[in-house]
């Protein structure tokens, strides 16, 4: 597979993922079916873990490897932008699934739900949630370190493509 076509696997893979979450939300969200509310659900977490393997090995180790590069630094922290968005929505699938699964019915509407999510997912605070229990504080919990784990290789990614300051300049 060549560079070309393996970055644009890659572009399609990250919006297919993107699109798959805003509109799994919706539909858990719309339609309390347990079987799809399980679907979503365990692909939700299959995917939140791989986001974050991913952005650990491309943040940590891929650096070390010898002949590393990049295609372009501004296409990398995009991918990663889109990632911390997509995994916010994976959040919302996760809570709304549980809610359907418990038969715990929902009190709010669609966008309450996803900025309920956002909110803790990028403020590390869980008082905004919308869902109360011993569960919901465990995946609030989980949803917090996660988003903590993705804003510091998000920071680490943004600063490793800076240019080398020239230390020189301020000496004289």
């Amino acid at each position: 597979m060549s560079l070309n076509s393996r970055s644009l696997f890659v572009e399609k893979w990250v919006i297919g993922n993107l699109l798959v979450a805003v509109i799994g939300s919706i539909l858990v969200y719309s339609n309390p079916s347990i079987s799809i509310s399980w679907l979503l659900m365990i692909y939700a977490i299959v995917r939140v873990f791989e986001i974050v393997i991913y952005q650990l090995n491309v943040t940590l180790f891929d650096p070390l490897k010898p002949n590393y590069s990049i295609e372009s630094g501004t296409r990398l922290l995009i991918l990663l932008l889109i990632n911390y968005i997509e995994m916010i929505f994976w959040y919302t699938i996760i809570l709304l699934s549980i809610m359907n699964i418990k038969q715990i019915g929902t009190t709010s509407n669609w966008i309450s739900y996803v900025t309920s999510s956002f909110y803790c997912f990028s403020t590390y605070d869980s008082n905004r949630m919308l869902a109360n229990g011993d569960l919901f504080l465990s995946l609030v919990s989980v949803e917090i370190v996660t988003g903590l784990i993705m804003s510091v290789l998000s920071l680490a990614r943004c600063i490793s493509l800076l240019p080398v300051a020239d230390e020189r300049r301020g000496k004289k």
